[in-house]
């Protein structure tokens, strides 16, 4: 009887799930630093110029949803997938990918091809042991050549690695964490961001604030880094010792795309306090639009939010009022001898100012209560004409959007 009831007891220990592992952080490593200029070996990969469908992150602040809109169709299917209040989604080599922020600290891997359900779930900890008890706050994901994610992180000095498992309910491996500190303000930390991938290359956003007053304290920086099996940073600046990057004219970072006008892929377009021009082959800028400009039109850095273009090239700014209790679209124009900001539409409200452009139809994030969702503008025509289905209701209040192709 004994023996029966022994081996019970070990029949049941032995159903009984393994409790998850308690997070641990990746290694911190120093990359190598190899000296000149990275010479590119690939077009940039921007944002998809044709896509089918938007992926909707939308939250009333208190929980949030993941949801996907047909363009063709305006058919909206609000609501697939659990998110944050603070999510952000990023689409890149057809995956989507769905990155919880501030205080959450955990990045979704979602289906596009079966309603948005989960692939991959896992936790971000920072690396770096003066950061690893506050929020790491990962802010962007990119792809490399060989499959794995990278991440940023805006709350520790680090970009991290991720290797996605073969095999059936395998869990995501934290493989490294590039130690970037030495691109940091005086608080230790760069406030990393934005990540653009240009052949094996990575360029990544650091934009440099005081963390107690939260306004910027040193020149935003687009650091690149080649993310192999050996990171190495790049040492090109006489001036100073240790690993450079690439100091951009306008504060901080914003929303970016492809410069049609460079066939090699090479250049970007990208909104700060200013609209500027970036050669990441040489690693040069020069404004489109700058920053005194916008200044004289009221616009200061923090208000400048979406930006795109249309099937004609031209460039297009989702901005605030100075309280932020109102959103214009302004248009770009550059057909003088000076450029010029040209209020198309008023009287939107938003709580990011999201904008997608897809061929000569803008989509923008609104959040009026009673009546949020994405508000559709036909560009095409002067003045701008809103959509008769507009605005197409998500859910919740629509927070961030990203292209997808499906």
């Amino acid at each position: 009887m004994k023996r029966l009831a022994s081996a019970g007891w070990l029949l049941a220990a032995a159903c009984t799930p393994e409790p998850e592992p308690e997070p641990k952080p990746p290694p911190l490593i120093d990359a190598v630093i190899e000296s000149g200029y990275p010479s590119l070996d690939g077009p940039c990969r921007g944002p998809i110029s044709e896509p089918t469908h938007l992926v909707v992150t939308s939250t009333d602040f208190n929980t949030g949803a993941v949801g996907l809109v047909d363009l063709q169709t305006r058919e909206v299917v609000p609501d697939l997938a659990l998110a944050s209040s603070d999510a952000v989604p990023i689409v890149d080599a057809g995956r989507v990918f769905v990155i919880n922020r501030f205080g959450f600290d955990y990045i979704d891997e979602l289906d596009p091809h079966d309603r948005l359900a989960l692939i991959h779930e896992w936790p971000i900890q920072a690396a770096t042991p003066a950061n690893q008890d506050a929020p790491a706050n990962p802010h962007a994901l990119a792809l490399d050549p060989a499959g794995r994610a990278w991440v940023s992180l805006h709350g520790a000095p680090e970009l991290q690695r991720f290797a996605f498992p073969t095999l059936q309910a395998a869990q995501v491996h934290a493989e490294l964490a590039v130690d970037l500190s030495s691109f940091a303000d005086a608080d230790g930390i760069p406030e990393l961001s934005r990540i653009i991938g240009c052949g094996t290359h990575l360029f990544v956003s650091a934009e440099r604030i005081d963390r107690e007053l939260w306004i910027p304290a040193a020149q935003t920086v687009l650091i690149p880094i080649r993310p192999g099996a050996e990171p190495a940073l790049f040492e090109f600046d006489a001036d100073q010792p240790g690993p450079d990057a690439i100091r951009l004219l306008g504060v901080g970072i914003g929303p970016w795309r492809l410069d049609p006008g460079d066939s090699q892929g090479h250049v970007i377009l990208l909104l700060n306090s200013g609209l500027e021009r970036i050669d990441l082959a040489s690693g040069t800028s020069e404004w489109v639009v700058p920053q005194q400009l916008f200044e004289a039109a009221d616009y200061e850095r923090l208000q400048l939010s979406g930006f795109d273009l249309d099937s004609s090239g031209r460039a297009w700014i989702s901005a605030a009022s100075p309280d932020f209790a109102s959103f214009r679209l302004l248009r770009v124009d550059l057909s003088g001898p000076e450029p010029a900001l040209v209020t198309e539409v008023e009287g939107l409200e938003s709580v990011t100012g999201a904008l997608e452009i897809v061929g000569d139809q803008a989509w923008f994030a609104d959040t009026t209560i009673g009546a949020s969702g994405l508000r559709v503008f036909d560009l095409s025509q002067s003045p701008v004409v809103e959509l008769p289905e507009s605005p197409l209701a998500v859910g919740l209040p629509p927070m961030s959007l990203a292209p997808l192709s499906l």
